[in-house]
């Protein structure tokens, strides 16, 4: 159960075939009443359930209508915290794995990149399990990456790590040199 305004179909103008899709959103722009409606169903559904809303009904509604840009430009800002960082070596490859915690404020499209040195040696490719992704308050996520380098060659690799996002304060980790071929590893524990 739940409120949802009348339903009636729209066709698009260039192809009478094609129905848009129906947007809440949309029509509670369109047409403000239903933001009354709205309003006092969620009223009635709080008051059925015995729950406190978290956020006012206005507040709630608002956020329907506001633009999307908006609502990103006012995020406040997140902390990020690398809590730990290991990588392992073995011939011209490295795995690399990153452990992030967010701190109290949602973390909109976080970004991992390694920022390697351009040198002799470095990485001509680094492949991320995951990227561009967000975080909800007090979540941590591990991060994977493989990194590849030129024709099986591969010297010393030193780099740093640089986690960015819409609304994150850049972090930057230094990762250790390590060489190859041989097997290495190291933690950021060894950093410090």
């Amino acid at each position: 159960m739940g409120f949802t305004p009348a339903y009636s179909e729209l066709r698009a103008d260039w192809d009478p075939k094609i129905p848009y899709p129906y947007m809440v959103d949309q029509e509670l722009y369109q047409k403000p009443v239903l933001s009354s409606y709205l309003y006092t169903f969620m009223a009635l559904l709080a008051a059925a359930s015995g729950e406190k809303a978290h956020v006012g009904y206005e507040t709630l509604l608002g956020t329907r209508e506001k633009p999307l840009f908006e609502t990103l430009k006012d995020l406040p800002v997140a902390q990020l915290s690398v809590s730990a960082v290991h990588l392992e070596r073995s011939g011209a490859d490295a795995n690399l794995w990153l452990q992030l915690v967010n701190g109290d404020n949602y973390a909109r499209l976080v970004r991992v990149r390694l920022d390697d040195s351009q040198e002799q040696g470095s990485p001509y490719l680094v492949l991320y399990d995951d990227n561009y992704f967000d975080l909800l308050p007090h979540e941590a996520r591990t991060v994977n990456a493989k990194v590849r380098f030129r024709g099986g060659r591969a010297g010393t690799f030193a780099a740093k790590i640089i986690v960015s996002g819409t609304n994150v304060e850049p972090v930057t980790v230094p990762v250790p040199p390590i060489s190859s071929p041989e097997v290495g590893r190291t933690t950021l524990s060894e950093l410090q």
